[in-house]
């Protein structure tokens, strides 16, 4: 009778470690996405101004142009804007519609371009006066694209 109870008990033990040492997926954290570079990307328009830097006093800006991943050279669906103002602080505005490029289908001779282009309204009345770089970010199941613009917009 005492063998049968020690076997219990350790057999019970032994369960409670193996399952003691797992992890409810729900509650993991996903794995982190690899971050790349594109270098196929014009930001054509912000805030009307076709410049390498626009002025605007805030509320809304329009952000319009293109972006394929040159990893890869496919057009994620997903576009977001991300403005980096001087103290490092990213502000991300997600959602830009994605629309037909066909003049960067000829260009690059790549029918996957197709809806490389994109269309945003930013609503940037939150953001502290200053100067913001503008990038593009492509996320995707297991990246994140960023494309560097160069262009810069200042909010008076």
């Amino acid at each position: 009778m005492l063998r049968i109870k020690t076997t219990v008990v350790l057999a019970s033990a032994f369960a409670f470690a193996i399952l003691s040492g797992c992890e409810d997926a729900s509650n993991s954290k996903p794995s982190e996405l690899r971050k790349l570079q594109s270098t196929m990307c014009s930001l054509d328009v912000m805030s009307g101004d076709g410049g390498m830097v626009a002025y605007t006093e805030g509320g809304t800006v329009n952000f319009a142009g293109w972006a394929a991943d040159s990893n890869t050279n496919t057009t994620p669906p997903l576009l977001n804007v991300v403005l980096t103002g001087m103290d490092g602080k990213p502000f991300v505005f997600k959602g830009a519609a994605r629309n037909d490029r066909p003049d960067v289908v000829k260009a690059f001779n790549q029918d996957v371009f197709l809806k490389s282009g994109f269309s945003i309204n930013a609503d940037i009345s939150a953001l502290q006066k200053g100067t913001y770089s503008v990038n593009l970010q492509m996320p995707t199941a297991d990246n994140l694209i960023t494309c560097e613009t160069k262009k810069t917009l200042v909010l008076k």
